[in-house]
């Protein structure tokens, strides 16, 4: 319950984190990086050795979705691996009793002040999933399907190539030459909230034909 009240934040926060490479997950080292920043590791109630072992513990699944091997944190992952930290640094030094106020003060103490996030789900409701947005991209598709196959275009496509990558994104929008010109991390989070949702249908479905 204390993770579904803060979920939407948590995700915002992932969303934003995760545009740092073409994978759409939360690295190991970047992660790291980012819990010693929020003073979440502080080497006295946390230290790195402990949030080492609450990552591996947290990208071991049992389900076949995601590949263990790969040390990246998707966003269930993320979750999960807030719950263990909460508890390493509040529940099991005796501070806090209950899991739910350690989530709470975690949040609340370390991770949100100054925090940077993303806001992709009021961008979708209020800006792109409306009528006026859906007949202009429907009148506009011939147009926008041809930017998979122009010539020159740094986007390749063959039959089993599904989706654009982050770097064919990245190559694309800056020979656009717009102005003012998008930074990578502003094209990275429109290219992984928007491939976001098109992910958790796929993987719905899979869960759902089990």
């Amino acid at each position: 319950m204390k993770l579904w009240e803060h979920f939407p934040r948590l995700q915002n926060i992932w969303l934003y984190e995760i545009r740092r490479d073409d994978q759409g997950v939360f690295g190991w080292i970047d992660c790291t990086t980012y819990m010693k920043m929020k003073g979440v590791i502080d080497e006295e109630t946390l230290h790195t050795d402990q949030f080492d072992r609450a990552f591996i513990s947290t990208n071991v699944n049992y389900h076949g979705f995601i590949n263990s091997a790969e040390r990246n944190l998707n966003r269930y992952e993320w979750l999960e691996m807030i719950v263990r930290l909460a508890r390493i640094k509040y529940v099991e030094t005796a501070m806090i009793k209950s899991t739910a106020m350690a989530i709470e003060k975690l949040l609340s103490d370390e991770l949100y002040p100054s925090v940077l996030e993303s806001d992709g789900w009021n961008f979708r409701q209020r800006n792109c999933y409306n009528v006026k947005v859906n007949e202009l991209l429907r009148r506009n598709m011939p147009v926008l399907e041809q930017i998979y196959k122009a010539k020159g275009s740094p986007i390749i496509t063959h039959a089993k190539k599904k989706h654009i990558s982050l770097a064919e994104a990245k190559l694309y929008i800056h020979g656009m030459h717009l102005k003012p010109p998008p930074s990578d991390y502003v094209i990275g989070a429109a290219f992984y909230e928007s491939l976001l949702s098109i992910v958790d249908t796929i993987r719905t479905k899979r869960m759902l034909e089990m």
